[in-house]
């Protein structure tokens, strides 16, 4: 059975789509039910005053906790230098010698 992507439906929509038996009966025997064996515990009213006030917000989407990059272990800054380039082919040659990266070579060097 080939699923749909549903971005908007009217009335006239739903009446005309296909519901299998199984469907049409649960939708019946659920109609006849009292509102008052409706289990609402998990679904809290929420008033225009707990909107306006900021106590409880509708969520929609938005970013989930724990996602998005995670913060690095040292703090580190992108800073340009400029240098000429016999300088810099010095600094990176003298780096790659000592096995180490440019800025823990030039971090040794200054300090």
């Amino acid at each position: 059975m080939k699923t749909e992507k549903i971005t908007g439906m009217t009335a006239e929509d739903a009446r005309k789509r296909y519901l299998s038996p199984a469907s049409l009966k649960k939708l019946r025997q659920l109609a006849t039910r009292p509102d008052s064996e409706i289990d609402y515990s998990d679904n809290p009213e929420i008033t225009r005053e707990d909107i306006v006030s900021g106590r409880l917000v509708p969520k929609h989407g938005g970013a989930r906790p724990g996602a998005g990059r995670k913060p690095a272990e040292s703090k580190k800054r992108i800073t340009t230098l400029s240098v000429d380039c016999f300088t810099a082919k010095i600094i990176r040659d003298k780096a790659e010698q000592a096995g180490v990266t440019i800025s823990e070579f030039l971090r040794c060097r200054v300090a």
